[in-house]
């Protein structure tokens, strides 16, 4: 197969922290060696699926982020990535739809969260939003490869199913409110 995907730090900031919000967990804050071990789990999960994953990681690429993403992520200090406090793991969903199916299922197949999990200290909750990770996988990334086969009639029929024409427009309206 070898398919090779290019991934950034925002790519890695998000699905680490929708894992982490996933398991119920409060950290508003990863630093930047978390984020390379997330890296290096993702890595490996991927050449298991005979995936190849490459990080772009560079000085301005990082300054890219933080300068796009200044609403959601932001930078205290030299050390790490923090997280808005008012920020969902459905605000969050949003960033991943541009990601392919394949790349979707290795960011949050089990290994992958449990490995995270114990790499972050956590323990995995007894009750995880399963909502959310369902959420992620199934519907945002069904949608997002609809939409790139333009088949768009499937994608219609998919929205209905999981009423997702009023989440969108309760989840804009909320971000347009915050905006002015």
């Amino acid at each position: 197969m070898n398919d090779k995907y290019f991934l950034r730090l925002g790519d890695l900031a998000t699905n680490l922290f929708l894992i982490l919000m996933g398991n119920n967990s409060n950290i508003k804050k990863v630093t930047f060696h978390q984020l390379s071990e997330f890296e290096k789990i993702l890595l490996e999960e991927a050449k298991k699926r005979e995936l190849k994953f490459i990080f772009v990681l560079s000085r301005d690429d990082t300054s890219k982020f933080f300068r796009d993403c200044g609403g959601v992520f932001y930078r205290d200090d030299d050390r790490g990535v923090n997280i808005s406090d008012v920020i969902t793991p459905y605000h969050l969903i949003y960033d991943r739809s541009h990601l392919p199916l394949e790349v979707l299922e290795v960011m949050t197949c089990d290994n992958v969260v449990n490995k995270t999990l114990e790499m972050m200290g956590l323990e995995k909750s007894g009750e995880p939003k399963k909502n959310i990770y369902y959420y992620l996988n199934n519907l945002k990334s069904k949608m997002a490869n609809l939409a790139r086969e333009m088949n768009f009639e499937k994608c219609m029929e998919l929205r209905k199913e999981y009423n997702l024409l009023n989440m969108e427009k309760r989840l804009l309206s909320r971000n347009n409110n915050t905006n002015e």
